[in-house]
């Protein structure tokens, strides 16, 4: 698809007028012969999100309150939508009428973002048959350098969430570890970066025990693909860690049916890792970063960890298996305290972790955790830039004797089971980070859509790569 600006609004196959509201809902029309009264009358009463044929024969679109960036985006997603169902390949979009209360370059930043994000389908078993959206032209006063400069950078982190939403769609029979390690070196391989492969018998020598425990029952053996850029030798090294899990039967602790048929996306965690490391050479950020992928399939085998197991880890610290179900935390725990050993700066981690986090925050929100009040409050201003949602929960003390074990020193599930499910595996994540300031980014909601929502279809979304980008971006 591509995207161009022109300042002269220029007749196309379809044209969308996009028109804003004022603090009173009032609708905001720079130009007075672009509506006739009863055409603002009728959009008015429609509201944010309401749509009619003009008289002009373009298509007025009430995107919402003037200054709000979400309405951007629904604006986008709406367009690329309309275009679609109606077959039309060339789409002219006109902000002219309408003042948006957004600076116009940030404007086409936000804009062509959600396009971009819209653009996207899995077909590698079932083809796309509809009208493709060849060409969008944008009325919209910016040079062409900023243009440029602007579309270029959206088009690479596009390609960064892409590359997540290709590997976490793709069913578990394709994307296994094998085939994970290889799309990893191929995406790298791409970008100028190496991944170093620390395979069963390397985990062993390290002593990376909850990771081996986890993945002994899998067709293919665990392992984790460690992947270093290094864009600022001035400065120290940021750990992305991803939880891997290709396929989560639950392990002994089977799933039940209906929580099975997505487990596929256990690996969204490890997937945006290496997103973010591809995007962040690709963008030739100044920063450094090292991403740890621990990939493992938790089965059901004669192999698996059995309830009562005690492991111990990287750290050297027991845990006993009271829920095999919980064990993306355990690969995790592996890799935070691999990654801590080294003193870094900071360290995300990134994991479908936790089906409570998408009970209390639904899907469209992650949760975060956050040991540094600097790097929480610039990694909440960074998801509010890129329209991620991101709500923090606390580290609550009071919760982490629900963790005692008698015969370890953690057990890896809570104890009542049923309460503060998220928070007690983030304060479990968090006994394995010493040296380091620490953000977790509970993905288990927003990585995967059941159905389409604003400018992402339904599937993998690639959920806080942007965020996570923007971060380093703007460190």
């Amino acid at each position: 698809m591509k995207i161009s600006f022109t300042n002269e609004c220029r007749k196309y196959e379809l044209t969308i007028t996009v028109l804003f509201l004022d603090s009173d809902d009032k609708l905001i029309c720079n130009d007075s012969t672009a509506l006739s009264e009863d055409e603002k009358t009728i959009l008015e009463k429609a509201g944010a999100g309401g749509s009619r044929p003009l008289k002009n024969g373009e298509l007025g679109y009430v995107a919402g309150k003037a200054g709000d960036e979400n309405a951007i985006r629904k604006a986008a997603a709406f367009l690329y939508k309309t275009a679609k169902n109606y077959s039309y390949n060339v789409v002219n979009i006109n902000f002219s009428a309408s003042n948006s209360n957004i600076k116009n370059n940030r404007l086409a930043e936000v804009f062509s973002d959600a396009l971009f994000m819209s653009d996207y389908k899995y077909d590698l078993f079932k083809k796309d048959e509809s009208i493709a959206l060849e060409e969008v032209v944008i009325h919209l006063d910016i040079s062409d350098k900023d243009a440029e400069n602007i579309l270029q950078k959206n088009a690479v982190i596009t390609k960064g969430i892409n590359l997540v939403r290709d590997m976490v769609n793709a069913p578990a029979n394709i994307m296994t570890i094998d085939k994970f390690e290889e799309t990893a070196k191929n995406a790298c391989n791409e970008c100028g970066l190496t991944v170093n492969v620390l395979d069963k018998k390397t985990l062993t020598e390290k002593g990376m025990n909850l990771l081996l425990a986890v993945g002994q029952a899998g067709i293919q053996e665990p392992r984790m693909l460690e992947i270093v850029y290094r864009g600022n030798p001035d400065e120290k090294m940021n750990f992305i860690v991803g939880k891997g899990i290709v396929f989560d039967s639950g392990g002994m602790n089977l799933k039940p049916g209906n929580s099975l048929n997505d487990m596929k996306m256990d690996m969204a965690g490890a997937a945006t890792a290496l997103g973010i490391i591809t995007t962040a050479a690709n963008l030739k950020l100044s920063c450094n970063i090292t991403a740890l992928l621990p990939l493992a399939e938790n089965a059901v085998d004669c192999k698996s960890m059995h309830t009562g197991d005690v492991i111990v880890g990287y750290k050297k610290k027991s845990v006993e298996i009271n829920n095999t179900d919980a064990e993306g935390r355990l690969i995790l725990a592996d890799a935070l305290a691999y990654a801590d050993e080294q003193k870094p700066e900071l360290i995300i981690d990134l994991a479908t972790l936790t089906g409570a986090a998408l009970i209390a925050l639904g899907s469209k929100i992650t949760a975060g955790f956050f040991t540094d009040e600097a790097v929480k409050n610039k990694m909440l201003k960074s998801a509010q830039a890129t329209g991620e949602g991101l709500w923090e929960l606390p580290l609550a003390d009071e919760y982490r004797s629900y963790l005692k074990s008698n015969i370890a020193d953690l057990s890896n599930i809570s104890s009542p089971p049923r309460e503060a499910g998220t928070i007690t595996a983030a304060l479990f994540l968090q006994s394995f980070v010493e040296n380091a300031k620490w953000v977790h980014l509970d993905i288990a909601g927003p990585a995967f859509l059941d159905s389409d929502w604003n400018a992402y279809p339904a599937g993998a979304t690639g959920a806080m790569l942007k965020t996570v980008i923007r971060y380093f971006e703007t460190k």
